[in-house]
């Protein structure tokens, strides 16, 4: 006998099959109850997209092989962590391919591909300290003003460490780094800043040593410090041990300078870091390598000059807020 033709189920059927749903959702099936209830096949398939006991309606493609628990799983198992899209695949009960994960990580809103931040090991005892220094200086606020920023760092022919990704154009050939023995060569420099005040950019020969150090701030700081610090000013450097040898700490005792007590381990806390990064951006711009310790030596102060103090003053400004972050976290976390 051949079933009548429906449009539409009618409410009775409809409440009928929710019913048996209800009763065992995993052996039911509607198709059977075509000939139960005489009723063809195509209008039990668009009454199935409209109702809720298929979801809304049938989903192209297969079925997911992780369920949204399995899925929650597998952002626990990489949230900060550098664990790879095939090794967090090897971790689950069920068989899927590292783009299953991959995708899953793409969906998730909170879950990101980022660098690690490079930050020197904390002892237990620094955290501590870093408190102690944010307590003591958080309430500066406009005294930064007064406040002088220095520090050395090495700039290599080949470009700092780091990530060397970039966007390929698949219809090019890839392109390489090349990367000499050691470096190639490399240049010390010495930076200092003030809200008010960009100082020289001087290179420093050979290895440091306090009786350098103290030449470089006698003539790229006291010899050139603006007139607005006659009456006096602060200094902040790391605690490097040129910075804090007899022979260093004698000649700012001379010069009647407060050098403020740093904290050890704590680059987070010294604006001059974040011009270091500034300058290097701009001389490595494009994954720049150099030739010869002249050519970086020129690039070094070719850059260095276009950088303004509009530039500079945002990264001084930010010390109170910075400082009591370290409070908020107890001197354990750096400071972005």
């Amino acid at each position: 006998m051949v079933a009548a033709k429906h449009t539409r189920l009618k409410p009775s059927l409809q409440a009928e099959m929710k019913r048996l749903h209800r009763l065992n959702p995993k052996k039911f099936n509607p198709y059977k109850l075509s000939a139960k209830f005489n009723v063809p096949r195509t209008t039990i398939r668009d009454f199935l997209k409209r109702s809720e006991i298929s979801g809304g309606g049938a989903k192209p493609g297969r079925p997911r092989k992780l369920s949204p628990r399995d899925e929650r799983h597998v952002i626990r198992l990489a949230a900060n962590t550098k664990r790879s899209q095939q090794s967090i695949a090897n971790a689950l009960p069920v068989k899927v391919s590292r783009r299953t994960i991959g995708r899953i990580l793409h969906r998730c809103p909170f879950i990101r591909r980022s660098q690690l931040r490079i930050h020197p090991e904390m002892k237990p005892e620094d955290p501590e300290k870093r408190r102690l220094f944010a307590r003591k200086y958080h309430h500066w606020g406009n005294k930064w003003r007064k406040t002088f920023f220095l520090d050395e760092k090495k700039f290599n022919l080949d470009g700092p460490d780091g990530d060397r990704g970039y966007w390929r154009d698949i219809r090019t050939p890839p392109k390489a780094f090349c990367k000499r023995v050691a470096g190639g060569g490399s240049v010390n420099i010495w930076l200092g800043i003030n809200f008010y005040q960009k100082l020289d950019l001087m290179f420093i020969k050979g290895a440091n040593n306090s009786i350098q150090y103290t030449d470089i701030l006698e003539r790229a700081l006291f010899e050139k410090v603006d007139a607005r610090f006659a009456r006096g000013f602060n200094l902040l450097h790391d605690g490097s041990s040129i910075h804090t040898s007899h022979f260093t700490e004698d000649y700012l005792t001379k010069k009647n300078v407060y050098v403020l007590d740093w904290p050890p381990r704590s680059p987070d806390l010294n604006p001059i870091e974040n011009v270091f990064g500034l300058l290097a951006r701009r001389v490595y711009r494009g994954n720049r390598q150099f030739s010869s310790v002249a050519e970086l030596k020129e690039a070094i102060k070719q850059e260095w000059g276009k950088i303004s103090l509009e530039e500079i003053r945002p990264f001084i400004t930010s010390l109170n807020n910075r400082l009591a972050r370290v409070l908020e976290t107890h001197g354990r976390q750096y400071v972005a």
